[in-house]
């Protein structure tokens, strides 16, 4: 039987559309501007004294580390959409959404933009459900909260929603170096990068004229990349690719390792690769552990230890060092000198550790309550020589 609604049911959306501007307008604006306040800690590259934080979607703050316990926030260089970024020569190779980026860095201070080449990040085409269209870029998100009546027709203005319901209507040249976590891998005059499917290689013996070489499919939920020597360690959510790029532009498949469906970061040596699993929203699965693969016999990875975490995400490796981080369980170090046997040396209490870079006794560390530095000989002596905080 049908019949009227008589009691009033509200539903309250929070909604969430871009704000665009054009493409032109916003590459003209490139440049180094005043310091700006770091609100989010992710991706870094480190080029002699000068660190490269890249916080997502916003920009890149350039760090002057002359003096490692006094850090100087130097210049902000705002790039919308950027995710990635490595620096060749004086030239700062960087994505915005679907473009790569030449930035001239020469003077750090008085960055500008010197070239760019379009349309070749493709899966950055959508961003949230929405397009980019070559001339556009998202520039900022605008929130608001929107409520109606249950029946009345709800235009979603172009933009995410997400809804409560209530009766009452309640509110609801020098080589730098990437970190683990990192989707861009410059080897010597060419610069690797991975998509959420695929595998992208650019000539940039010329950074400010990078030419793309050749694209390759790899599957699907593609993840990070790390270099080593003539190879690509590539982790994905199912597995750890390995590919030779003996010859720099035809980058060739040598192996695979399989693994449970979750997230992938992994490093290399010339012995072994070590993988962290981790659970996540964007990842499923539960798996949370250390994977250590024999890859002496490069054409047959062979899993040769595991150990339990608790949600590590970045790892880097020192020597015999490596040091993890382990999420909300902080910065873990471990003597590695025996796979089969490894020893926790020290663990570094932070919040959400993300991501380390660890050579010549000196580890950087990024998460979500700031940048640290610390000094080590042993594993178990790390000294905090400063930390940058929101």
């Amino acid at each position: 039987m049908t019949s009227c609604i008589k009691d009033k049911t509200l539903h309250t959306y929070t909604i969430t559309r871009p704000e665009y501007s054009l493409k032109s307008t916003v590459y003209n604006a490139i440049s180094s501007q005043a310091p700006q306040a770091i609100t989010s800690f992710g991706k870094m590259y480190i080029l002699g004294n000068t660190l490269f934080l890249c916080e997502a979607d916003k920009g890149v703050h350039i760090i002057d580390n002359t003096n490692p316990s006094a850090p100087i926030n130097k210049a902000f260089i705002q790039i919308p959409g950027i995710r990635d970024m490595v620096v060749k020569g004086s030239v700062l190779l960087a994505d915005c959404y679907i473009d790569l980026l030449s930035i001239d860095i020469s003077d750090p201070m008085q960055a500008t933009l010197v070239n760019y080449l379009p349309n070749v990040f493709p899966d950055r085409l959508y961003v949230n459900g929405f397009y980019l269209d070559s001339s556009k870029v998202i520039t900022s998100w605008i929130t608001k909260d929107t409520t109606v009546e249950e029946g009345d027709m709800f235009l979603y203005e172009y933009g995410i929603a997400n809804s409560t319901t209530s009766g009452s209507g309640t509110t609801g040249t020098q080589q730098g170096k990437s970190g683990s976590m990192a989707r861009f891998a410059l080897q010597s005059n060419y610069l690797y990068t991975v998509s959420n499917w695929s595998l992208s290689v650019f000539d940039v013996n010329d950074a400010k004229l990078p030419v793309l070489k050749k694209t390759q499919s790899l599957g699907w939920n593609i993840e990070t990349i790390y270099p080593v020597n003539d190879k690509l360690f590539i982790g994905s959510q199912s597995g750890m690719f390995i590919f030779s790029i003996s010859s720099p532009t035809q980058p060739t498949q040598l192996a695979t390792f399989q693994h449970a469906t979750v997230c992938d970061p992994v490093i290399a040596d010339n012995q072994y690769a070590f993988v962290t699993l981790r659970s996540g929203t964007t990842c499923q699965g539960f798996t949370n552990e250390l994977n250590i693969v024999d890859i002496q016999q490069i054409n047959h990875p062979n899993l040769v230890a595991t150990y339990p975490m608790t949600n590590p995400h970045g790892l880097s490796k020192d020597g015999n060092l490596c040091f993890i981080c382990d999420g909300s369980a902080g910065l873990k170090v471990y003597d590695v000198s025996n796979v089969q046997q490894i020893q926790l040396k020290q663990t570094i209490p932070m919040a959400k550790a993300y991501d380390v870079i660890a050579f010549n006794h000196h580890a950087y560390v990024t998460s979500d309550d700031g940048f640290y530095q610390f000094e080590y000989t042993t594993g178990d002596d790390l000294k905090l020589l400063s930390k940058m905080a929101k």
